[in-house]
């Protein structure tokens, strides 16, 4: 009779060390953080398992340290353990992403994603190119972007990427891989403002215009300085991929790509995911697309991403047209739930470092406004970037933006620059949170992806994206921002 024994693996003594410390700052080091000024004691709490939250998922797992984190959230005074939970768990943007895990999990089981994959690596512009390659992948990101939003978009990007590597034999943790996968929500997040009426542009003029007395910035000077500086974030970005990151493209390079034709076929099964697929995605674009006056925009506008994204998942449990396993197979290995964790722990704890409890937000405006006393309009100019740049990088980029708007306004008031300008520069700035899991929720998701995305290299490689772009903004932003924002005040 064979002896069941059990055993616990991979937990070496740096793992038992980090995770007493991740233990230690969730639960016991709140009681002696101090605080003072605008930080609150709740603030300081909260920063306390914010850290502990970040060492674990670096240091030591995905799941536990979240789930862990979103108990000992529940613990302070900022909420109970009931609204904790169910703000963590029930976040749409949490329950968007999990259906849309179910979505592209079908179209990958189904080979479809590969199929996607294989024609993209096949395109005689990309074959053999591999800049040219990575430009098709990173602009279909920016394309997505503007209708659907970063977080889906990056997921279904992310998958056909996946397929992509599979076809050239790249493997997880290859430099080019962790490069890609990063890079797709950062240029995501470069065309995801590049239309005023998106959410956080519309935090972000809201708020001008209540602080400047009325105040407006017209769209076609709004769009035409998003245009040309998001080109020079994409050009710029691009070069630094190649020229300062400069991974082994080899593989790419030389690539010997022979596919039989049965391989570009498709199965009816397969052209029926497809085109479930490719109504999903249109689904999502109606509310952009189509004029609002239109009751059917209406009806998907009502939906929402999220309400879409679980009406096709219902579709095909109610159709229950399979190939081989059932849905529910399908499911259970589509769901990666260690990503759905991070994912739910990283917006409950960025919505509790934003709250007003906390006076975290306003200590991070505190700590910048005596900076800039003295100092010349482009260094003031620079640091408000800047501190936009750091504030997103931990709080809600939404809340942030509201808070820090008005402040960099009365700053830029008071000291001649021209607010305008900074208004636009920030609502760039507040939308490259990809450094942190809380940055926001395109961030959890690459964070929590432990197999393509390992150890602090993809932290690296946020740093240099988010670098080129505070760059574009202040060498390029700045300067033709005089001739479509003529200072008025």
């Amino acid at each position: 009779m064979a002896v069941m024994t059990m055993k616990m693996t991979k937990n070496t003594p740096r793992k038992w060390i980090a995770s007493a410390i991740v233990i230690f700052m969730m639960f016991i080091a709140p009681k002696f953080a101090p605080y003072g000024g605008s930080l609150t004691d709740l603030g300081s709490d909260v920063l306390c398992i914010y850290i502990g939250m970040a060492i674990g998922w670096l240091a030591v797992d995905l799941a536990w340290p979240s789930v862990l984190g979103i108990v000992a959230l529940g613990m302070t005074s900022y909420s109970s353990m009931n609204n904790a939970i169910m703000s963590c768990f029930g976040n749409n943007s949490a329950i968007l992403a999990l259906f849309v895990y179910v979505i592209t999990g079908v179209v990958d089981k189904a080979g479809v994603s590969r199929w996607i994959a294989m024609n993209i690596a096949g395109w005689k512009i990309g074959y053999r190119r591999p800049w040219v390659l990575t430009s098709c992948i990173l602009l279909s990101i920016m394309t997505l972007t503007l209708f659907i939003g970063v977080t889906p978009g990056s997921l279904i990007v992310w998958a056909i990427f996946y397929g992509i590597c599979e076809v050239y034999g790249v493997k997880p943790g290859d430099h080019w891989a962790t490069m890609v996968m990063v890079a797709i929500p950062f240029f995501g997040s470069v065309t995801a403002s590049i239309f005023p009426f998106k959410s956080l542009p519309i935090v972000a003029l809201g708020a001008y215009s209540a602080i400047s007395g009325g105040q407006t910035i017209d769209f076609p000077p709004y769009f035409a300085w998003m245009v040309i500086v998001n080109a020079c974030i994409f050009v710029l970005t691009l070069l630094a991929m190649r020229f300062v990151i400069r991974p082994d493209v080899s593989m790419l390079k030389n690539a010997e790509l022979a596919f039989e034709k049965e391989d570009l076929k498709l199965n009816t099964y397969q052209k029926i995911v497809l085109a479930w697929f490719g109504l999903f995605v249109l689904a999502m674009m109606v509310p952009t697309l189509l004029p609002k006056a239109w009751a059917f925009t209406a009806f998907f506008k009502t939906l929402g991403n999220t309400g879409i994204a679980i009406v096709f998942v219902a579709a095909f449990f109610l159709i229950n047209f399979t190939q081989n396993q059932s849905m529910r197979e399908v499911v259970s290995k589509s769901v990666r739930f260690d990503a759905f964790f991070v994912n739910c722990a990283a917006i409950g704890i960025a919505a509790a470092l934003s709250s007003d409890s906390t006076g975290i937000s306003q200590w991070f405006v505190d700590i910048t406004a005596p900076i800039t006393e003295g100092k010349s309009p482009l260094v003031i100019t620079m640091i408000l970037v800047a501190s936009g740049l750091v504030m997103t990088q931990f709080l809600n980029n939404l809340g942030a933006c509201a808070i820090f708007v008005p402040v960099a306004f009365s700053i830029a008031v008071a000291s001649g620059v021209n607010p305008q300008m900074v208004c636009m520069c920030l609502i760039c700035a507040f939308n490259f949170g990809i450094l942190t899991p809380s940055a926001c929720n395109p961030a959890a998701l690459l964070y929590s992806n432990g197999v393509w995305v390992k150890g602090l290299r993809p932290h690296a490689y946020a740093a240099v994206y988010m670098l080129c772009a505070f760059l574009i903004l202040m060498l390029i932003g700045v300067p033709i921002s005089g001739f479509f924002f003529p200072p008025t005040i």
